[in-house]
């Protein structure tokens, strides 16, 4: 399975409030705080059953989903939580959360089913 790192998790957050303009890169300080709450994110995650992986290496098919939620926890540190959740479509940070979690649990069932299937050899 594909994944992606905690690196690219923090340029696509950034990317999401448009943080950043082509060509520049996330400085320290900002990746910084993002690593710190995306780390927070994904304890909670795990706790609630919704992520299985390690905190470094995220599903490709669930690394957007991951992304958006890491966005709407930290937009208000960067000043922009009405920007990202009238650009996301979500009334507010507890709905756009809800949806994130959802999705997770879907992708989880599914990973868990998937992996516990019998072999059935004609």
């Amino acid at each position: 399975m594909a994944t992606r790192s905690l690196s690219d998790l923090a340029l696509e957050v950034a990317r999401g409030m448009n943080l950043l303009r082509p060509g520049e890169d996330l400085d320290q300080g900002q990746a910084a705080s993002i690593n710190d709450k995306a780390r927070q994110i994904h304890a909670r995650l795990v706790d609630k059953q919704a992520a299985y992986w390690p905190v470094d290496a995220i599903p490709e098919a669930v690394f957007m989903v991951v992304a958006e939620m890491v966005i709407f926890e930290v937009a208000p540190h960067f000043g922009a939580l009405p920007v990202v959740l009238q650009s996301f479509g979500y009334p507010n940070k507890l709905a756009a959360w809800e949806s994130g979690l959802k999705q997770l649990r879907i992708h989880c069932e599914k990973e868990f089913n998937h992996e516990r299937e019998p072999i059935i050899e004609y």
